[in-house]
């Protein structure tokens, strides 16, 4: 008599939802405070909590508050200023039914004095109990006043050779001021690289210093 085997396979399908939490870029003008940037979530479902840590460039930036937002209304948000990078926790008793888009609003202070751009990079995150999907965000820094440029026929002229009367300094204007037409305009005059002359207005094209002696660098 034969025995017979017989092998039974089950076959089922396991539907995996794929989270996906973002940062939204931002732009910021130099000295700007409170800057928004949003960080966003492709599905909502079920979100009861969340918690990300987000690295940026503190030399550029400064991170200042996290807060909710109108999707997450009635979620508690906390966060932790680490310097370097801000850690930040969220959670609710009543978890969403439905939603997308942005989960948190994070606020940075622009300290760069010049245009640039900072890093915004999500790391450890969690949504509910689930690691997601990070996509990093970028922070561009516009309209930063730069250094002037371009100051043509700089002049220093002995006013007497046979006297001691002083020297006589002239400039121009530069050709570039550097301040996007914002802020007092002003000059300086520095000998040996000291300031002898104070604020002088931007209308004034010329110093006298009477009190110089040889071998003296005008800048």
């Amino acid at each position: 008599m034969k025995k017979l085997s017989f092998l039974i396979f089950i076959f089922f399908s396991v539907n995996i939802i794929s989270i996906t939490l973002s940062v939204q870029n931002a732009t910021g003008t130099c000295g700007q405070q409170n800057v928004p940037v949003y960080i966003n979530i492709d599905d909502a479902t079920g979100l009861a909590a969340f918690q990300f840590d987000i690295y940026f460039e503190n030399t550029k930036i400064q991170f200042v508050s996290a807060d909710k937002t109108s999707l997450t209304s009635n979620f508690l948000v906390e966060y932790n200023n680490l310097g370097s990078y801000a850690k930040i926790a969220a959670a609710t008793g009543s978890p969403l039914s439905s939603g997308s888009g942005a989960i948190c609003v994070l606020y940075f202070n622009v300290i760069s004095e010049s245009d640039g751009s900072s890093y915004l990079d999500l790391q450890n995150s969690l949504v509910n109990d689930v690691p997601p999907q990070e996509i990093d965000g970028t922070f561009t820094i516009s309209n930063c006043c730069q250094v002037p440029s371009g100051m043509p026929n700089n002049t220093a002229e002995d006013l007497n050779p046979c006297n001691v009367s002083g020297i006589q300094i002239s400039w121009q204007d530069p050709s570039n001021w550097g301040d996007r037409g914002n802020g007092t305009r002003y000059f300086q005059v520095l000998r040996d690289g000291v300031n002898i002359s104070g604020n002088l207005s931007s209308s004034t094209h010329s110093y006298v210093d009477s009190t110089t002696s040889s071998g003296i660098n005008y800048y």
